[in-house]
């Protein structure tokens, strides 16, 4: 019952894969039709053998008309096949043209089915491919918070092995097809000596399953080692100066190579493994053989040739036939090795713990009066809570400044807003409507969000300021937009001007002007709402007063959220809401809440002091 209901199961698995890589019915039934005529055509050559081999040892060819196709042609033909001094020879002819013609149309038939595949499945691992970047840019921020960007690169990598399943179920399809037409073959010429070939193939299918457990068992270490080897890469890729500054270099080589090292020793085991089940198969393959000889030579004692020229062509097709019965082994071995990396491809493709962001079907037309914190609680860990009772309103068109310690919550609050993370429902309103009930595509369209985290790809600074805007950007309004944030004479300065490519995160750039490509991004959006979090951090003060003006010039008649690391950047806000151990401790304006001497009082004198001692 095990054994049917793991079989039952793995079918499940296999028909769900197709259902993902969108596989057709014409896909399974054109090849497999293919492969019916190219069996059909192959059958009927190899039945052509026996009276082929009869006849070179008797040097008769009277049985011929025993076949309509061959009658037909020798009674077109009697002074050519019959009454001519060369009847044998030109007899003889006649079956190995028609033998070497059949086998070229069963190449013929071969070769369509191989060009059918070798068009659809690179499509048909496209799907796979797509489904799953689709699907894993679907998953909300906490996934890639608790999982490594390696984990969704090696799974996309793993999507392969997917069109292994359909490759692997037409070549048993077609096996089993080429079987079938052999067997019948066989049968006809002796069915002694065929169940004395096929006896051998149940012990040989028994005897392969524990060898056949312990590869899976070693794929899917493999695929584990793998995985960590390539985030350790990662890893190292990211934070090469610590590495070097640290004078690391000699521990990751050591570890790497010993990673590299476990992963060698696997594959080894592997191909171990392999061999050692060729070879089971190579001894059962020629048992068979050689109990078709023994056999044969008590079957055949003084009997004609024409039984000696019909044993040759039986022993010839056996040869050929049985390693192709084996299909069922390789299959299994194939599976072996494909199933761990279905496992994970599935564990992606499943929706738990993917942290999916809800959104509604309403479109945001505008931002009309405020956006409202409604007792918003919120945790990245269950039971330990960031945001408690969090309670404030946005007014439109004006700026609120959230001000606090490092990981008192504020950069949560607006990851939140720009829905990074999922929200309790009705936690977070706009113009009292819940933020869930929009489409994340019209909400974000409205809102212009700069991180202190600095998001930049391996591109040119074009695409880098530009991304992410669904209009053509002039280039007199991309130069505005860099003169705003004083990138113009820098850029201007390269050879390769806005076509520069600036490396992975903007390695090539420093600290302040990655900032400022955010920036220049933030204010080409042209959004009603402006979230600055720490967006001038990486900037000297100076720099940082220059920029702070373009911001003040982009934030007019805006709705602006900042966060600041220094207070007195946002002396011109028109709410600061003071944000401790997740909770609101005091609101309103800057005047009122220094006049209040509380904790926005405290933070005020006592980065005044700081500015104080740094100028003395």
């Amino acid at each position: 019952m095990n054994t049917i209901e793991s079989f039952v199961k793995r079918i499940k698995v296999v028909v769900m894969f197709f259902k993902l890589m969108e596989v057709k019915i014409t896909h399974v039934i054109i090849p497999v039709f293919l492969n019916l005529l190219e069996v059909s055509v192959e059958v009927g050559g190899l039945f052509l053998l026996v009276p082929l081999a009869k006849g070179v040892i008797s040097n008769n060819y009277s049985f011929v008309n025993k076949y309509p196709i061959l009658k037909n042609i020798v009674t077109l033909y009697p002074e050519f096949f019959q009454n001519s001094d060369f009847a044998n020879v030109n007899m003889l002819i006649l079956l190995v043209s028609v033998i070497f013609m059949l086998h070229l149309i069963k190449l013929f038939f071969h070769a369509a089915a191989v060009l059918y595949n070798s068009y659809y499945d690179p499509i048909l691992e496209l799907n796979i491919k797509k489904l799953i970047f689709n699907k894993a840019l679907g998953f909300g921020q906490l996934f890639f918070d608790r999982n490594s960007q390696a984990y969704i690169r090696r799974t996309i990598h793993l999507s392969s092995s997917t069109l292994s399943l359909l490759s692997l179920l037409r070549n048993i399809i077609g096996s089993i097809l080429q079987i079938a037409g052999r067997f019948v073959v066989l049968v006809s010429i002796s069915w002694q000596l065929s169940l004395c070939t096929f006896i051998v193939f149940p012990i040989l299918y028994f005897s392969s399953t524990a060898f056949i457990h312990k590869m899976q068992q070693i794929s899917n270490k493999l695929i584990d080692l793998r995985y960590e080897l390539n985030q350790y890469v990662f890893n190292i890729l990211a934070c090469f100066p610590l590495i070097k500054i640290n004078c690391q270099e000699e521990q990751m080589k050591n570890k790497y190579f010993a990673m590299n090292n476990n992963i060698r020793k696997l594959r080894f085991k592997t191909s171990v493994i392999s061999s050692f089940l060729n070879s089971i198969e190579e001894i059962m393959i020629l048992t068979a053989l050689i109990s078709i000889i023994v056999f044969a030579a008590f079957f055949l004692k003084g009997k004609q040739g024409a039984e000696i020229s019909r044993f040759i062509v039986f022993f010839y097709i056996a040869r050929q036939t049985l390693p192709i019965v084996n299909i069922f082994n390789i299959a299994r071995k194939k599976i072996a090795v494909i199933k761990p990396s279905l496992i994970r491809i599935l564990e992606l493709l499943d929706d738990n713990n993917k942290h999916f962001v809800s959104e509604g079907s309403l479109k945001l037309q505008g931002l009309k009066k405020d956006i409202e914190f409604k007792g918003l609680d919120f945790f990245y860990i269950p039971n330990n809570l960031v945001l408690k009772n969090v309670n404030f309103t946005i007014e439109k068109g004006k700026m609120t400044a959230l001000v606090g310690p490092t990981g008192a919550g504020k950069t949560t609050l607006v990851k939140l807003l720009v829905r990074f993370y999922e929200c309790p429902p009705g936690s977070i309103m706009l113009d009292g409507v819940d933020i869930r009930n929009f489409t994340l595509k019209s909400l974000m369209s409205h809102i212009a969000f700069v991180s202190q985290r600095i998001w930049l790809f391996n591109d040119t600074l074009r695409n880098n300021i530009i991304f992410g805007l669904d209009r053509e950007v002039s280039d007199q309004e991309l130069m505005d937009a860099v003169k705003k944030v004083r990138l113009y004479d820098f850029i201007m300065a390269l050879p390769e001007k806005f076509e520069t490519i600036i490396g992975d995160a903007g390695v090539r750039l420093s600290g302040g002007q990655r900032q400022c490509i955010t920036i220049a991004r933030a204010l080409l959006k042209n959004a009603e709402i402006i979230i600055l979090d720490e967006a001038t951090s990486s900037l000297d003060t100076h720099t940082e007063q220059i920029i702070h003006e373009a911001i003040d010039e982009a934030t007019i008649g805006r709705t602006a959220i900042v966060i600041a690391h220094r207070i007195s950047t946002i002396k011109n806000a028109d709410k600061v809401v003071v944000i401790e151990n997740g909770c609101v401790l005091e609101e309103g304006p800057v005047a009122e809440l220094l006049e209040k001497r509380g904790k926005f009082y405290e933070y005020w004198e006592a980065q005044n002091f700081n500015d104080q001692k740094i100028m003395i």
